[in-house]
């Protein structure tokens, strides 16, 4: 679910982009870059080794 909500995010932070303050779209952008990535470690089988 993270994983499409980060999508939601991006694209709702794209069209804040058209907005003349451009703070709220960098928060959207950000946030949903994040839970993007995070969504997409867990949906899948990474696994990361910090040795």
């Amino acid at each position: 679910m993270g994983l499409f909500g980060g999508l939601v995010e991006i694209v709702i932070g794209l069209f804040l982009l058209l907005m003349a303050d451009k703070r709220y779209a960098q928060g959207f952008l950000l946030s949903g870059g994040i839970l993007v990535l995070l969504g997409f470690v867990a949906c899948s089988n990474v696994t990361l080794s910090f040795h």
